[in-house]
């Protein structure tokens, strides 16, 4: 999992900001000419853009138009195109158009390291920058159409399965009858329905499930971001208010513990076979 750089205090004088300011001008520069996108570009982002685009832009009530520009990049850089690869810069002349037009969120890291919250803002951020016309535009919208899928994909029951977006029901549901999960249910899911699958374990109870995002998916109303979608009577779940770990039974603790391991897989591996997995669990 990605997270954000850390910036100590000592980052804060006159003369690093000046250094900031230098190297995000600079990252501008690059990414604005052709040559930007060209595949020899550094495969990581120096910390302190890194910090910027996932700490300082989505927490910001305000932002500049430079700053958005950048971070429009990075997101879609980092989280959409190839994650981190060097040959999946996010957009320039030479991209397949198809990638401008098609509906597929690949946004497999982005939700346990931010907050629903935040990419509200961040989409707030994208909303002032719009309408622009060019390529700037054309980035802008894209990295909104992918936050946007990135914020639906929070609170629906749709996750990525066999290469296609697909019901994550069968899976909660057995979660929730106190069934056993086994690999293949957890063929090619992303770390997002692993996330609420785990989620799940202790919500079955009623306990709490350890992010405000998790709360809102097993215990609050099936709210706007899932008009319209899958919906299902198992939710909202109720909360009970005097659970214990005790109430955790030998099958919830061995899907945790399955779910755990394949989650350290790479999404690559997770899209093979299971035997290939080479994780020992009880089924």
């Amino acid at each position: 999992m990605i997270t954000p750089g850390g910036v100590s205090d000592r980052l804060s004088g006159p003369i690093c900001q000046k250094v900031l300011t230098f190297l995000a001008t600079t990252f501008l520069a690059l990414f604005t000419s052709g040559q930007a996108f060209a595949a020899d570009l550094p495969e990581e982002w120096p910390a302190q853009i890194e910090h910027r685009c996932e700490t300082d832009w989505p927490a910001g009530e305000t932002t500049t138009r430079s700053e958005t520009a950048l971070c429009s990049r990075y997101w879609l850089k980092r989280y959409v195109y190839g994650n981190q690869r060097i040959e999946s810069i996010a957009i320039g002349p030479t991209m397949n158009p198809q990638w401008l037009k098609n509906g597929h969120y690949n946004g497999i890291l982005v939700e346990t390291v931010i907050t629903a919250a935040q990419i509200r803002s961040m989409l707030r951020h994208l909303a002032e920058a719009l309408p622009e016309a060019g390529m700037e535009g054309k980035i802008r919208q894209r990295a909104s159409e992918y936050l946007q899928g990135a914020l639906r994909a929070r609170f629906t029951l749709s996750g990525l399965s066999g290469l296609r977006l697909g019901s994550i029901l069968p899976e909660l549901t057995k979660v929730f009858r106190g069934d056993r999960l086994t690999p293949e249910d957890l063929v090619c899911r992303t770390q997002m329905t692993l996330w609420k699958l785990k989620g799940a374990v202790f919500a079955r109870h009623g306990g709490p499930v350890g992010h405000a995002d998790l709360h809102t998916f097993f215990y609050g109303q099936r709210i706007k971001e899932v008009s319209g979608l899958h919906r299902t009577r198992q939710l909202p779940r109720r909360i009970n208010e005097g659970f214990t770990l005790d109430q955790l039974t030998d099958v919830d603790k061995d899907n945790l513990e399955l779910l755990n391991k394949v989650g350290k897989l790479d999404q690559q591996s997770r899209c093979r076979p299971p035997k290939s997995w080479s994780i020992a669990a009880r089924y």
